[in-house]
């Protein structure tokens, strides 16, 4: 299971919403598919001028165009979990974490923090 990141996941809703595929949508802006695939996934970072040509060649509007902006420039700052190894109960956590952490409020998170410590402890 490949986890995208909001950059990516916007990217994907784009070209599904013209039902083009990840090589139609890197022939349109320049890049391979392999490269966009790598920046919808977080394993490298998109580029200001491919954002830009995005935006362009899909027309668009200033909202989502923003967006995607806000986006990619979050994607910077992401961090990856390799789950290779992982049993299967650490990796559900993993993509729970990953997809929910944004809607815990402070005292979750600690709460979180507290338990994993703990469990180190052992």
């Amino acid at each position: 299971m490949r986890v995208k990141t909001a950059y990516g996941r916007q990217c994907e809703d784009i070209r599904h919403s013209r039902r083009e595929t990840m090589r139609e949508m890197g022939s349109k802006v320049g890049v391979s598919a392999s490269a966009l695939s790598a920046a919808e996934c977080g394993k490298s970072k998109p580029s200001a001028r491919v954002v830009e040509k995005i935006i362009e060649v899909y027309g668009l509007p200033q909202k989502e165009a923003e967006t995607l902006r806000d986006n990619a420039v979050s994607s910077y700052n992401q961090v990856r979990i390799d789950v290779r190894g992982l049993t299967e109960h650490q990796a559900k956590l993993a993509y729970a974490m990953s997809k929910y952490i944004c809607r815990l409020p402070a005292g979750v998170c600690e709460r979180i923090i507290s338990i994993i410590k703990k469990g180190d402890q052992k």
